[in-house]
């Protein structure tokens, strides 16, 4: 596969027409097989790598049924999505490299993009391994089978190939989809006063918790902006965290649930603006900032408020 540079470095060779827009097309095109093909590469690192942390959580005596946890959130900090997403990517990664050897082909050969072997994945996940295994032989995406074809074609050929492995799954999944639809709403948090007061309490005060919902409005876990439901003591309040607005983090429940799987750490930085760091068990540290307060400019210390 060519480094992306050495294919931009071509310069303006003349296309097959003899024309430099030609050549911008054709590279182009090889640039996204490649994007393709290195989606297919993550896909084997993230299942390797969800092996690795398995093995090494057995071998620090973590149990059977807690192997596996915080892997999907380490994969989503590490390609800069959120932790949903994280735990997607995973499930469409172990999918593609041990059920469905032909998308996962198609995809390494760059005939699908990483978004069409998702939708392949997507609407097979309703069946038994054998049966996800027996439409990807079916239709056999590598052989050039979705040549031209857009999501939606993708989307019904696949769906009509489960259907003649298991009508029933198939029926059942879209009845259950069907009734688990629902609208909700929530209250926007309240726009607050500044605190700055310090509290040995075990739970935030509602002053504080308001202050803290407002500062980081959604999951402060990098790129997560999922609803926040908890207010987290950065450092943990057994460790005599203080119960203080930079001690605090608004997070998702998911979220909260893997800041305390052994070997992930968080911490509050010094700066203008709050700031946390979040180290996984691999060591690797991201960083979490805060939006900027109204009247920030960078560079400037904060204005005091008279």
């Amino acid at each position: 596969m060519p480094a992306a540079s050495a294919v931009l470095a071509a310069g303006p060779d003349r296309g097959p027409e003899g024309t430099v827009s030609g050549d911008l097309v054709r590279q182009l095109r090889v640039l996204e097989e490649m994007k393709s093909a290195i989606s297919s590469l993550q896909a084997k690192i993230a299942v390797a790598f969800d092996v690795a942390q398995r093995q090494e959580q057995a071998r620090n005596g973590v149990p059977a049924s807690e192997r596996g946890k915080g892997v999907a959130a380490q994969v989503a900090l590490a390609r800069r999505e959120s932790p949903n997403k994280g735990s997607r990517l995973l499930g469409l990664a172990k999918a593609l490299v041990t059920e469905m050897p032909h998308t996962m082909a198609a995809l390494e050969s760059g005939q699908l993009n990483e978004w069409r072997a998702t939708l392949l994945v997507k609407e097979t996940a309703c069946l038994s391994v054998e049966d996800r295994g027996a439409v990807d032989a079916e239709l056999a995406p590598d052989t050039g089978t979705f040549d031209g074809a857009g999501d939606k074609a993708i989307t019904a050929a696949v769906k009509a190939a489960a259907y003649r492995r298991d009508p029933r799954t198939v029926t059942e999944r879209a009845a259950h989809a069907a009734s688990e639809r629902y609208v909700s709403l929530r209250p926007a948090p309240d726009t607050g006063e500044l605190l700055a007061s310090d509290s040995r309490a075990r739970f935030f005060p509602p002053g504080i918790r308001r202050f803290i919902e407002t500062r980081d409005n959604t999951c402060r876990t990098p790129y997560c902006d999922a609803p926040i439901l908890h207010l987290d003591h950065i450092v943990p309040w057994h460790s005599d965290g203080p119960t203080t607005v930079h001690n605090g983090a608004g997070l998702c429940q998911a979220c909260n649930h893997t800041k305390e799987i052994p070997g992930w750490k968080s911490t509050p930085e010094a700066g203008n603006r709050h700031t946390l760091k979040i180290t996984t068990p691999t060591g690797h540290s991201y960083q979490s900032q805060a939006a900027p307060l109204p009247g920030y400019r960078p560079g400037k210390p904060p204005q005091k408020i008279p």
